[in-house]
């Protein structure tokens, strides 16, 4: 009835995020079913850089570790708003042009006071050694899963930062979870 109806009024039918058996049922009505991605989940108690598997992902932390790089890690709401919109700010200076490319599942709308318990990670390089802390270069936002995990909302970086800086702050979030208590 619902191919139907669509059929009726000239609509183009479409689902996302459905799960394999209804992707199934779906193509068996001449449906295409798309995969668009899987999310991994990652047991933060379990997780290690050790490993052939994790040798890549462990140079790149080690390289920008040794940069002198830092992570900041704090729910949104405890961002006083000023922070927050320049953050804000610096996300959408590095955004590759105006149309948003990238995350199906972006909550996309960084900076909202509703979301405060969303969890933000603010990378900043090793600066000019003057105290003040470094250049902000990269942002990572998270948003709640469930009662204990996080979803990767949105993913900005400086282009002239060091590469490996991703994979430096997810892998800063993990070793750091039990500090927003986060087991996924």
């Amino acid at each position: 009835p619902w191919l139907a109806e669509a059929r009726e009024h000239g609509w183009i039918p479409a689902v996302m995020g459905a799960s394999e058996e209804a992707g199934t049922v779906y193509a068996r009505h001449g449906l295409d079913a798309l995969e668009l991605g899987d999310e991994a989940i990652v047991e933060t108690a379990e997780f290690t850089l050790d490993g052939r598997a994790m040798r890549g992902v462990r140079q790149a932390y080690n390289r920008v570790k040794r940069a002198g790089y830092e992570v900041t890690i704090r729910r949104h709401a405890d961002i006083p708003e000023a922070e927050m919109a320049e953050l804000v700010r610096r996300a959408d200076e590095w955004r590759d042009g105006e149309t948003e490319r990238g995350f199906s599942m972006a909550l996309g709308r960084l900076g909202d006071p509703a979301d405060g318990q969303c969890v933000m990670l603010e990378c900043r390089d090793a600066g000019e050694g003057d105290g003040k802390g470094g250049e902000l270069r990269a942002l990572l936002s998270f948003v709640p899963w469930g009662p204990h995990g996080l979803s990767l909302d949105l993913m900005r970086r400086d282009r002239e930062a060091e590469n490996g800086l991703m994979e430096f702050m997810v892998i800063q979030l993990l070793q750091r979870s039990g500090e927003i208590g986060i087991t996924q």
